[in-house]
């Protein structure tokens, strides 16, 4: 795994992640009510204005995630690679040569 995969699992395993996970939802339920309260006055744009927000808010707060999950899909395919599997099935190291 490379470093970047690395710094982004310490920072999802560090006590603070709570923290900020907590703080994110409390500002995601700000922007819900605002976008409910538009929606009840009927208020068109402002409704689509908040659920815009609402919407790249969680783009961005997920955006760790995302990218976490796609490293590890990238190192599932590098580790189900044909030429891996042929290497052990050779029982050749990688990396070296025979």
């Amino acid at each position: 795994m490379n470093n970047d995969y690395l710094k982004l699992k310490t920072l999802v395993e560090s006590p603070g992640w709570a923290v900020l996970q907590t703080e994110w939802l409390h500002q995601v339920s700000k922007i819900e009510e605002a976008r409910d309260r538009a929606a009840s006055r009927g208020q068109e744009s402002a409704w689509r204005y908040w659920s815009g927000q609402e919407k790249g808010f969680k783009v961005a707060v997920t955006a760790h995630l995302r990218a976490l999950e796609k490293m590890e899909q990238e190192a599932s395919n590098q580790e189900t690679n044909p030429v891996n599997a042929l290497l052990d099935e050779l029982k050749i190291p990688r990396g070296e040569n025979p």
